[in-house]
C-alpha cells in the first residue's frame, strides 16, 4: 500500500501538487473549502461525476501547502481505485499513514477521501475518526443517496455539505478565458447559445471539437446509469433504465406521467418510480412538481423533469429545439435558488418558486405577444407573486398586462444575474 499512496500523494516528494493535477484554476470554490481547513467539521463535497470535484481538491492541497501545510501531512485517497477494497479500507490507510510520517494520534493531519460512496458504512467510519483521532476530513460523493437519514443522525452538527454542479453561465466564462464589454453586450448572446449547446461540464467546455466533446458527454451518461446506479441499487433491466433515461432527455419540459411511461417500457407504476428515482439519486434527473398549495394535488399530478446539463441533452437527442434546452437552463439555475414547481390549469406556466414567490417563464424569442405569456399572467391573478419574468431571446422590457407587472429579460442577462456562485 505504501508504493500506492506515493503515487497518488506526490506531493509528498515534489513538495507541491504537479501543476497537471491542478487544472484550471477554480478560485471561489477552493477558497470556501480552504477556509474550512481549521474548522472543526467534516468537509462534504457532492454532486454529479465529472464536475472537477477531484481537481477542486489538488487545488485545495496546493492552498494548503502553500499556506503552510506541511506536504506530508495531507492524504489523498482515490476510493474508486481497484488496488483498494477492504471493508476496514480508511482506518487502515490512516495508519500507514501515520507510520509512513511517523504522525503520532495527536498530530493533526488532512484527510482528503475522494468518491466516499464506495466504502460500505462509510460514515461510521467518518464518526470514529472525527471522534478520536486530530484529522481534518474533507470528502467527495457523486450520489445523493450518499447522505441519508441514519447518515445524518451519525454526523448530525459534525459536517458541512456543498454540492458542486456543471458549470453555471458566469462561471462558464470564466473558465472558458471569456471576457465581454459592457459596450459589446451583443456577443452575450452567440455565447449563452454555445454554452447551452455545450453545457457546463469543465472538460468537454476545454474541447475544441464538438465531435471529442459529444464523446465525453455520452460517456459520462452511460456512466452514471451503467456505474453509479449499480452501486445504489440492484436493478434488473439496466437497458430498460438506458431507456427511460434516453426517454426522459426526449421530454424535457413535457408533463410526464408515471404511469404512461410503465406502460411504454411495459414495467409496473413501482418499477418505473425505482427507475426514475435512481436516475435522480446520481444527479442525472431532477424532478419538477406541480404547484398547489394542497400536498395531495403536488403528490397526485405529475411531474416535469429535467437533466443536469443541457450538454448532455444535446449529446443523447441532438434535434434541435432552442425551447426546452432554454428551459432546462433555466430550471437548473432555479433550483438553486429554492423549491421550483410547474402549474397548469389550461394554461401553462414555466415555473413558481413559493419561498421568493417568483413566477418565470420561457419564450425564447424576440417577438412575445400578450397572448404567448396567458399561463403566467392567470398564475399572477390567482397566487400572490412577488416578481414575474419572461425569459425571452434578446428582449428587455417591461409590460402591464390586465394590471400585473411583468418583466422580460434576456436569457443571458438572466442567467448572469441568477444562479449559484
Amino acid at each position: 500500500m505504501e508504493e500506492l499512496l506515493y503515487v497518488m500523494n506526490p506531493w509528498w516528494e515534489e513538495g507541491a501538487v504537479p501543476k497537471r493535477l491542478r487544472g484550471k484554476p477554480r478560485t471561489e470554490r477552493v477558497q470556501s473549502l480552504v477556509e474550512e481547513h481549521d474548522k472543526d467539521v467534516i468537509s462534504i463535497l457532492t454532486g454529479p461525476r465529472r464536475t472537477g470535484k477531484t481537481t477542486i481538491f489538488y487545488q485545495c492541497i496546493h492552498k494548503l501547502i502553500g499556506s503552510g501545510v506541511p506536504p506530508n501531512k495531507i492524504l489523498y485517497v482515490e476510493l474508486d481505485h481497484p488496488s483498494l477494497l477492504a471493508e476496514d479500507l480508511i482506518p487502515e490507510t490512516l495508519k500507514e499513514f501515520r507510520q509512513i510520517h511517523s504522525h503520532p494520534r495527536d498530530e493533526k493531519v488532512y484527510l482528503f477521501l475522494d468518491e466516499i460512496q464506495h466504502i460500505e458504512g462509510w460514515h461510521r467510519w467518518m464518526k470514529s475518526i472525527y471522534d478520536v483521532e486530530r484529522v481534518k476530513l474533507y470528502l467527495t460523493g457523486s450520489i445523493s443517496s450518499m447522505l441519508k437519514r441514519d447518515t445524518y443522525a451519525s454526523l448530525t452538527g459534525r459536517y458541512l455539505k456543498r454540492e458542486l454542479w456543471p458549470m453555471d453561465f458566469n462561471e462558464w466564462l470564466d473558465f472558458s478565458d471569456k471576457t465581454i464589454k459592457r459596450s459589446e453586450s451583443y456577443l452575450y448572446l452567440s455565447e449563452v447559445e454555445r454554452y447551452l449547446k455545450r453545457g457546463g461540464f469543465p472538460e468537454v467546455t476545454i474541447q475544441e471539437d464538438w465531435n471529442e466533446a459529444e464523446r465525453y458527454l455520452l460517456t459520462y451518461f452511460e456512466d452514471m446509469i451503467f456505474k453509479d446506479i449499480g452501486r445504489v441499487r440492484e436493478i434488473r433491466d439496466m437497458r430498460t433504465l438506458e431507456d427511460i433515461a434516453t426517454f426522459l432527455v426526449k421530454n424535457i419540459s413535457c408533463i410526464t406521467s408515471l404511469s404512461k411511461m410503465a406502460n411504454t417500457f411495459k414495467i409496473s407504476p413501482n418499477t418505473a418510480k425505482e427507475y426514475v428515482d435512481s436516475l435522480s439519486e446520481v444527479y442525472l434527473f431532477f424532478p419538477c412538481p406541480y404547484f398547489s398549495h394542497s400536498v395531495n394535488e403536488r403528490n397526485y399530478n405529475p411531474k416535469k423533469y429535467y437533466i443536469v446539463d443541457t450538454g448532455l441533452r444535446r449529446a443523447v437527442d441532438p434535434v434541435e429545439n432552442m425551447g426546452p434546452t432554454v428551459e432546462n437552463a433555466v430550471y437548473n439555475h432555479l433550483r438553486r435558488e429554492g423549491k421550483t414547481y410547474y402549474w397548469k390549469d389550461k394554461v401553462e406556466l414555466g415555473f413558481y418558486l413559493p419561498e421568493k414567490k417568483r413566477a418565470v417563464e420561457c419564450k425564447y424569442k424576440k417577438a412575445i405577444e400578450n397572448k404567448d405569456i396567458n399561463g403566467l399572467v392567470k398564475f399572477m391573478r390567482s397566487h400572490q407573486v412577488n416578481e414575474s419574468i419572461v425569459i425571452t431571446e434578446d428582449l428587455r422590457d417591461e409590460r402591464k398586462i390586465r394590471g400585473e407587472q411583468i418583466k422580460f429579460q434576456p436569457l443571458w442577462e438572466f442567467l448572469l444575474e441568477s444562479g449559484h456562485h
